[in-house]
């Protein structure tokens, strides 16, 4: 037995250390969600995953209907006119130094 005002302190010592454990245990169960593989990987369907359950290698990120994927779409010809037209001629600026014109 001891002081009524002693056993409040105590009391109010253990529960702050409750709180304290808990808080932290929540806190280590969140942070592992965030440290786990994606669920594609792990099989599960977890937060936000694809549910892969196919078993084989990942595709990676794939872009369905996508222009270069067309039927009949072809890279362009570089050396082509119509394909890359010039539009006028190129006029080069003429080459200054910021030292001043060269002396030879």
């Amino acid at each position: 037995m001891g002081l009524p005002e002693t056993v409040d302190n105590a009391i109010d010592h253990l529960l702050n250390l409750e709180e304290e454990y808990l808080l932290s245990v929540t806190e280590t169960e969140t942070l592992a969600a965030y440290m786990k593989p994606p669920s594609r990987y792990g099989g599960g369907s977890g937060a936000g995953g694809v549910d892969d359950s196919s078993g084989g290698p990942a595709k990676g990120f794939v872009v369905r209907d996508a222009p270069w994927n067309a039927a009949g779409n072809k890279a362009p010809d570089m050396s082509s006119a119509e394909d890359f037209p010039t539009f006028g001629t190129g006029v080069a600026p003429k080459q200054a130094s910021a030292w001043g014109p060269k002396k030879f």
